[in-house]
């Protein structure tokens, strides 16, 4: 893709291309879906069994707040994985693409590089920080409240850990959806 466009001449649109498709689109979505199986079903199954055990009625019997003490670190350490696995992600995507064009195809392509350290807006990095962080909000959130939801038998906490990701995975798309549109009008 990269030769191709070159060849035409839009290098600008290129660059545009790969900083919006990927820092926005390709890289959240990535990091959502790994965080979703991995981070959010482990919550869900952690909650969940310290709801079976009868230890979040004990700690709710010595007045800790539940939010405070095992939501609301699960909200925060997930929405900052969400950002440091998309920058990751994201970082890795864009520099080994033109690393691999610029060896493979052609030299020039590595002046890419610095065009695309440069068309980082504080804007484009404002929308990338504000949705992975919500990303990672809504996933930890969906989870603990599936976790939370257990009740009775352990049998329940693998129904509860497939609600929770299904459910993450329909929110994830709805919000990007929303975003899009807004960034779009």
């Amino acid at each position: 893709m990269i030769s191709i466009i070159v060849s035409v001449g839009a290098t600008e649109e290129l660059v545009s291309l790969l900083v919006n498709v990927i820092c926005l689109g390709i890289g959240p979505f990535v990091a959502a879906i790994i965080l979703i199986s991995r981070t959010g079903s482990a919550i869900v199954v952690d909650l969940g069994n310290m709801k079976l055990h009868g230890e979040i009625e004990g700690l709710e019997n010595l007045g800790i707040d539940i939010n405070t003490f095992l939501v609301a670190p699960r909200l925060i350490g997930t929405a900052i994985s969400q950002l440091a696995v998309t920058v990751y992600f994201t970082f890795l995507i864009l520099v080994s693409g033109i690393l691999l064009s610029g060896y493979l195809i052609s030299s020039t392509h590595y002046e890419i590089l610095s065009s695309i350290v440069s068309a980082f807006t504080p804007l484009l990095i404002s929308l990338f920080v504000i949705k992975n962080l919500l990303f990672g909000f809504i996933i930890a959130a969906i989870s603990s409240y599936n976790g939370l939801s257990v009740t009775i038998s352990p049998t329940e906490v693998p129904q509860q850990a497939t609600k929770a990701i299904v459910n993450c995975l329909i929110s994830i798309f709805l919000i990007d959806g929303l975003i899009a549109m807004m960034i779009i009008l």
